[in-house]
């Protein structure tokens, strides 16, 4: 089977394209972990060890460090990562951070 550059089968019209899925399923797979980070905060030091002894600006320093490094490879880690940065925009997350650390 022929694939064009969109990676979607040649010859198919129907629905976006494979990419386009793919982004929208990644973007919902976020989405999902960020809210559950919110809703069980304690997470968080799965993705990073000793999390819970840092603030929520120390946590937010600490993403932004990690998912500049060079570390693509790793799909999980990046996913985490995504999901923890989405979680730390909303201040919901910041509440329940705050009252789970006490």
């Amino acid at each position: 089977m022929a694939f064009r550059p969109d990676f979607s089968p040649a010859g198919t019209t129907s629905g976006p394209p494979l990419a386009a899925r793919a982004a929208g399923a990644v973007e919902a797979v976020i989405k999902a972990g960020a809210a559950q980070l919110i809703a069980e905060p304690w997470r968080v030091s799965r993705i990073i060890r000793g999390a819970e002894s840092l603030s929520c600006e120390a946590l937010r320093m600490e993403v932004a460090r990690r998912r500049a490094l060079p570390n693509a490879a790793d799909f999980n880690l990046c996913l985490a990562l995504a999901q923890l940065a989405r979680a730390l925009e909303r201040p919901a997350f910041v509440a329940s951070w705050r009252a789970w650390r006490g």
